[in-house]
């Protein structure tokens, strides 16, 4: 058992060989396009610059909730 988990939030932007290396634990925040919200990672990169394209608006984004961090912590304990 590990003494110490590493944890972010996806705004990190970190390398997936990184995440993958250290074994470390990424919450993911929100990405709101069209009136939708997206979890980052869940689309490809591809669809947001296709989405600024087509209507000259950057995608909104949005912090990790607190029931989001809860469940994403309590699972990191159960493992």
């Amino acid at each position: 058992m590990r003494n110490i988990i590493l944890s972010t939030e996806s705004g990190a932007d970190l390398p997936n060989d990184l995440v993958e290396k250290h074994n470390l634990q990424v919450v993911p925040m929100h990405i709101i396009m069209d009136g939708k919200d997206y979890l980052d990672g869940s689309l490809p990169v591809q669809d947001i610059y296709d989405y600024y394209d087509r209507t000259k608006k950057i995608p909104s984004t949005t912090a990790t909730n607190i029931h989001e961090y809860q469940e994403f912590f309590t699972s990191i304990k159960e493992q």
